[in-house]
């Protein structure tokens, strides 16, 4: 599929059965073309200027993902090369797929929490055949941005007890609403007007708080699936602790509502924020008091530290996970968490990436959650290293003074156990 952007609203009608591979003229790595073609295990390339010009209905073409090359109309002597770079690629998997089922346990006995990212209901059976412990992150606006009209509270309730159902006694956790910026509802401009800097703009909990009922619904949807499974809140894009409290005031009025019909739910629901903007972590001990578990977002805590549009192709070089403030943003985090005796998670694509993992896992964050065929590799990893060798990672990498060393480092550690013995 070649366009010149796939946003959220056209990833929630993409036949998933015929994408081979996605291509656009614009984005970046952590565009949401990269992170539906994840979803699909399929290749992805983003910011191929102009392409949408230069490609035909009908042409043949490679996509190689590895390197970030499309050709068009390959040489019978390129589609040879290009089988055997397949082979090559499929031998390494079935390596890697062969620690699926197995604990994610380090060589010195450490066990890591791995979970799972998903955004449709039909996607719990992925969370099980990738050797996941639940879902770290189920995103609800593709609920929404599959109609042109809001869905009721029994339509949501439906949706969420099916997926608790199928994964428990594992943990769902469920983020509420995070429409706007490029999850926009269409036929719905009075809900969504158009804005300059949507992504800073009115989204996500700022949406919820602003149309408490379509905000209530959700909440009490959740609260009747939480008496069928292990389900956990999770409320996103929070800036401050009165966007926290005011949403878990609303929370409350769901839970006296729900017990004046006499329906049940779990009274003891956990309730956590997502850490994605930098006034959130640098208050995360102020926010531990107010919930149970934080979640970092690390897609838009990076673009937002840095001052990175993150689906502009131009300056998409810069987006650099490996940044020395996002590494040191990030112990912040887990230091202040920790100290509040709460658990920190990172559910962002960096958590996906298995050249992060030991740098993620020594800083001292508890539970990483993906793309389900993500799973697999950074499990692969976990086996192969040891927590004791992350936590000297980390140590070091904190004393670093840029991005690309950084990098280095965590690449370097990859290699050295996982593929020195393959061409990847």
């Amino acid at each position: 599929m070649i366009a010149n952007d796939v946003t959220p609203s056209d990833s929630a009608s993409i036949d998933r059965s015929q994408a081979l591979a996605i291509v656009t003229d614009t984005g970046s790595k952590t565009s949401h073309a990269v992170i539906v073609a994840r979803s699909m295990k399929i290749p992805a390339i983003v910011g191929v200027r102009d392409l949408t010009k230069t490609a035909r209905e009908g042409d043949w073409a490679i996509v190689d993902g590895y390197e970030g090359i499309i050709i068009l109309n390959p040489t019978e002597q390129t589609l040879f090369r290009y089988g055997q770079i397949r082979r090559q690629k499929n031998s390494f998997e079935q390596r890697v797929q062969s620690s699926t089922n197995l604990p994610a346990v380090t060589t010195d006995g450490v066990s890591v929490r791995l979970m799972a990212n998903i955004e449709k209901v039909d996607e719990a059976g992925l969370v099980k055949d990738n050797g996941a412990e639940g879902v770290g992150l189920m995103r609800t606006e593709y609920l929404y941005l599959n109609s042109s009209r809001i869905p009721s509270e029994m339509e949501q309730f439906v949706a969420y007890k099916t997926v608790a159902e199928a994964l428990a006694p594992h943990p769902v956790v469920i983020r509420t609403l995070d429409l706007g910026g490029d999850k926009a509802m269409a036929g719905n401009p009075d809900l969504f007007p158009k804005e300059d800097n949507p992504f800073m703009g009115f989204r996500a909990i700022r949406f919820c708080l602003e149309h408490s009922q379509i905000f209530k619904d959700q909440l009490r949807a959740i609260l009747l699936a939480s008496a069928f499974g292990n389900i956990k809140i999770m409320h996103p894009m929070i800036s401050g602790s009165e966007e926290l409290a005011r949403a878990n005031a609303l929370l409350d009025e769901c839970k006296a509502e729900l017990r004046a019909r006499g329906q049940a739910f779990n009274e003891s629901i956990e309730v956590g924020s997502m850490i994605e903007i930098p006034s959130a972590a640098i208050t995360s001990d102020i926010l531990a008091r107010q919930c149970k578990f934080f979640s970092v977002g690390t897609n838009d805590l990076i673009q937002y530290m840095i001052a990175i549009d993150r689906v502009n192709d131009r300056i998409a070089h810069l987006y650099e996970p490996s940044h020395p403030a996002v590494v040191r943003m990030l112990k912040l985090i887990v230091d202040e968490a920790h100290k509040a005796g709460i658990p920190v998670a990172v559910c962002g694509e960096m958590a996906g990436d298995p050249v992060y993992t030991p740098l993620l896992l020594g800083l001292g964050i508890d539970e990483l959650s993906m793309t389900p065929p993500l799973l697999p590799a950074v499990k692969f990893l976990v086996r192969a290293m040891s927590m004791a060798d992350a936590r000297a990672l980390a140590t070091k990498a904190l004393t670093m003074d840029s991005a690309k060393d950084i990098y280095a480092l965590c690449d370097a550690f990859y290699r050295e156990r996982v593929c020195a013995d393959e061409a990847v």
